[in-house]
């Protein structure tokens, strides 16, 4: 599986320029043509039996995921706003949050994650 999260990416000057360009509603013909293209090519794209995409803000999509791929607990890294915001949406769900926390914009070394995983395994 992969999972795919937002981060600070450099965006071309065109997708600015849609960007200022009017919202097309999610319920349109029009919408769904571009969305059922989109999903096609992700399949080819990805080699892989599904794909699911959501029509959401990229919370609603975190949340989705936790909600869906959790079943009693998170291991988050906090090392920003996103891992931030995962631990809450776990807590908010009834979900334990298990947390790798550093300082904003610093990696999270490998072996802090090992050593939570091995940690909570043996519980």
């Amino acid at each position: 599986m992969l999972l795919f999260t937002p981060g600070p990416t450099p965006v071309p000057q065109n997708v600015r320029n849609a960007m200022s360009d009017e919202t097309m509603h999610h319920r349109t013909p029009e919408f769904e043509a571009i969305f059922e293209k989109t999903r096609k090519h992700l399949f080819n794209l990805l080699k892989s039996d599904e794909v699911v995409m959501i029509a959401s803000s990229g919370t609603g999509a975190m949340e989705a995921a936790v909600i869906n791929l959790c079943k009693n607990r998170l291991l988050s890294v906090n090392s920003g706003k996103f891992g931030e915001r995962f631990g809450k949406i776990a807590q908010a769900h009834g979900l334990k949050n298990i947390e790798i926390k550093n300082e904003w914009n610093t990696p999270v070394c490998v072996e802090a994650i090992v050593n939570a995983v091995k940690r909570k395994c043996r519980h």
